[in-house]
């Protein structure tokens, strides 16, 4: 189908796969801010991966931009420092920040046990439930997919979570967001699942295929907690984090830059 042909312009979304464990090391970012609060701002590296809408990519002018992007500038700019980002795949993303090349890692990161033993985890900044997304109004849940062929990418927790809830479902994997959303528009697969404000971006996006989204994970699922990751040990970062992440909440802030994401997708 031509019409997408120019959605390649977003690239392949990297996996969700293992990762390498962060090494303890000492919180030398917040004491460099603290000494150089004399000057007008101080500036934090953070690695993201600029190919994951809404969350982080790049506009038509490589300009990097999304829902993450927007929210930890804003976090930077009521804690007073500057950001300087690194985009680079999310299998070294994470490492990156483990071994101390970046600060900080922001990326539609979703909370997991694994991640909170390795890394520095924020509190929850969004509330990000997996979802399955349908063009048959016949189906209605995540049992409803049992005979069926269910698309994800690889890596993804979607993939295990509809093998272990239905077994009889047929799950093909793929290499991006993109192409599992492809092969849904092209009537491959029954349903394909990924985090609901993905499938929303898509849903918004592109109206002329005509989907509905299913979320099957409440608030209470820590993994549906969207966080921001730091080094082991980056207790005073984080901190500092996490206050400005209270203060984007409270005043509306964190709100408003979802609804902008997903009601209109560049």
């Amino acid at each position: 189908m031509k019409k997408f042909m120019f959605l390649a312009v977003l690239g392949l979304l990297s996996g969700c796969g293992g990762e390498n464990n962060g090494s303890t090391q000492k919180d030398n970012s917040v004491q460099k801010a603290n000494a150089d609060k004399s000057s007008t701002n101080y500036q934090i590296k953070v690695a993201t991966t600029g190919v994951q809408p809404p969350f982080s990519y790049l506009d038509e002018k490589g300009n990097l931009i999304g829902m993450d992007i927007e929210i930890i500038k804003a976090i930077g700019e009521v804690q007073g420092f500057d950001i300087k980002f690194e985009t680079m795949s999310w299998a070294d993303m994470l490492p990156s920040v483990g071994a101390g090349k970046n600060d900080l890692a922001i990326s539609g990161v979703s909370y997991n046990d694994e991640r909170n033993e390795a890394y520095t985890l924020s509190k929850k900044y969004l509330h990000v439930p997996s979802a399955i997304m349908v063009v048959d109004p016949s189906i209605q849940s995540l049992s409803d997919l049992g005979g069926k062929r269910f698309d994800c990418m690889t890596g993804a927790k979607q993939c295990q979570d509809i093998s272990t809830a239905v077994p009889t479902a047929t799950i093909h994997e793929n290499q991006s967001t993109f192409l599992t959303f492809k092969s849904l528009a092209q009537g491959k697969t029954d349903a394909i699942g990924e985090d609901k404000q993905l499938l929303e971006y898509f849903a918004v996006k592109y109206p002329e295929v005509k989907t509905h989204i299913i979320a099957y994970e409440t608030e209470s699922n820590p993994q549906s907690a969207q966080v921001i990751v730091a080094g082991k040990g980056k207790d005073e970062l984080i901190g500092m984090i996490n206050e400005g992440i209270d203060k984007l909440i409270a005043s509306g802030k964190i709100a408003e830059i979802e609804k902008k994401w997903l009601e209109n997708p560049y």
